[in-house]
Order: C-alpha cells, then sequence, then structure tokens
C-alpha cells in the first residue's frame, strides 16, 4: 500500500468509529505510524471542516516517528523544545500546541514523501 492509501485506510476507520459514533479519539503512531499518525490528522481535520462535523481527534500521540533521528539535530533541539510551555492564545488559555510538537510535526512533514501536505500544514500555521 502506498502512503496515501494508508492515510485514506486510517481515516476511513476514524471516520466510521469516531465520527459517525461521536467518539473523541487520540491518534498514537509508534515508527512508521509516528510518519503516517500526521497525515491521517490533517486529513481528518479537512474532512471534517467539509463534513462541518467536530473534529473527533483530541491528541496527536508520535512514538519514536522513523526520523533518522541520529543524522538530525533532534538531540539538542528536541529536549529544548520539549521544556517549553504550551503557547497561549489571546485569552491566555493554553490551547495551542507546543512549539516541539509544531517544530516537530514539520519536521516530521518535510520527511513524508508528499510536499503537499507539508504546504497545507505550513499555511495552517501562518
Amino acid at each position: 500500500s502506498s502512503f496515501a492509501e494508508l492515510k485514506l485506510a486510517v481515516s476511513s476507520f476514524i471516520e466510521e468509529v469516531a465520527i459517525e459514533q461521536n467518539r473523541d479519539i487520540i491518534v498514537i503512531g509508534e515508527s512508521f505510524g509516528g510518519l503516517l499518525a500526521p497525515g491521517v490528522a490533517l486529513r481528518v481535520k479537512n474532512m471534517v471542516e467539509r463534513k462541518g462535523v467536530e473534529n473527533p481527534i483530541k491528541g496527536l500521540v508520535m512514538v519514536n516517528p522513523a526520523t533518522s533521528f541520529y543524522d538530525t539535530d533532534w538531540s539538542t533541539l528536541g529536549p529544548f523544545l520539549a521544556s517549553l510551555r504550551h503557547l497561549e492564545d489571546e485569552n491566555g488559555d493554553g490551547n495551542l500546541p507546543t512549539p516541539y510538537s509544531v517544530v516537530g510535526g514539520l519536521s516530521l512533514a518535510q520527511r513524508i514523501p508528499d510536499n503537499k501536505q507539508f504546504n497545507q500544514i505550513l499555511s495552517m500555521l501562518t
């Protein structure tokens, strides 16, 4: 299966189980699943926006995503970013993602063979 086919399969499962049954979920991916998880979350976000329903994804966990960790600066940058607090919105709520998840998501998106997805994530942040 291609990366796009895997995103479609997982997104369809989430639609069937979470959206249609009005259930909240947390997407968790380990290794290759850690690369797949952000793509699935973005696809589900776009799907629910088109349908006008609430996004059932309430969290995203990437466990040891397949990113060639030792070939990057993550051993230095990761602990620093993880130590930062959640970003606060204009109301002072910490509902925004941590800097670690933003930078990590962008880094992972660049490694996924889908440039369109990286541009969509970047446009959501700007």
